[in-house]
């Protein structure tokens, strides 16, 4: 009976033995396991974070290339704006030099618009004269028995060889009548020859910046005489276009 007991107490502890173990190496194999997976959960977070670094670092690359592209256009707008303002003053001070011109041609004494109503005037009036006169406002070189004008004002030629009620004048030719002489004269119309072939000139002049006609029927010799025309609506004519009354 004792030998049982003695044999049914090792066969007990035998068994507990064996069921340790096997719990032990349950254990062991447990705590494997955890270690493992701690060192997959620290590698998968590794590499996120460096990931996630990485990606911060391409992010800033990215905002530090918009940055420099944004200062260099800002740059570029900076040093492009002084060109395109003086671009902007020089365009406005050529308009405003443009209309200065405009404006002093058509306040001037004699201008462009008042020759072609000068030249209106003329053909209405030589009409009703039953004359017939070649006139510079027209573009043509009227010729007084060689004195041909305006060249013979403009070159010299009349120098000292005008006179006005015995008196030498200085004749000088005006496209503006703001020449600041005593005589411009402004226009020159020459016709009306005789049977003799003798011509009539009118010199439309600007005597101390008022209107007034003059006339020659010089025949011959080295003087030029002029003198007031007595032809009242000649007179006004002229004097109507130059103050702008025509």
């Amino acid at each position: 009976m004792k030998k049982l007991w003695a044999v049914a107490l090792v066969g007990a502890l035998l068994l507990t033995g064996c069921s340790g173990n096997k719990q032990q190496q349950a254990s062991s194999k447990s705590s494997e396991s955890v270690r493992s997976a701690k060192k997959v959960t620290k590698s998968t977070s590794v590499k996120k974070l460096t990931k996630a670094a990485a990606a911060t670092k391409s992010a800033n690359a990215v905002e530090s290339s918009r940055q420099v592209d944004s200062v260099t256009s800002q740059s570029k707008a900076v040093s492009q704006a002084p060109a395109s303002s003086q671009a902007s003053s020089q365009a406005a001070t050529q308009a405003s030099q443009s209309t200065t011109r405009a404006r002093q041609a058509t306040t001037t004494l004699w201008n462009a618009t008042k020759t072609q109503q000068l030249s209106a005037f003329m053909k209405q009036w030589q009409t009703a004269m039953g004359q017939t006169y070649q006139g510079t406002y027209d573009g043509a070189n009227p010729n007084h028995l060689g004195f041909v004008f305006p060249y013979a004002i403009t070159s010299g030629e009349m120098a000292g060889r005008v006179s006005l009620g015995n008196q030498p004048v200085n004749l000088t030719w005006s496209t503006n009548g703001e020449n600041g002489q005593a005589y411009q004269v402004v226009a020159v119309a020459t016709g009306n020859k005789t049977k003799l072939g003798f011509p009539t000139t009118y010199l439309f002049c600007l005597h101390n910046q008022q209107p007034v006609v003059y006339m020659s029927q010089t025949t011959n010799g080295n003087i030029f005489y002029i003198q007031s025309t007595q032809n009242a609506e000649l007179q006004a004519g002229f004097a109507n276009i130059v103050n702008g009354q025509n």
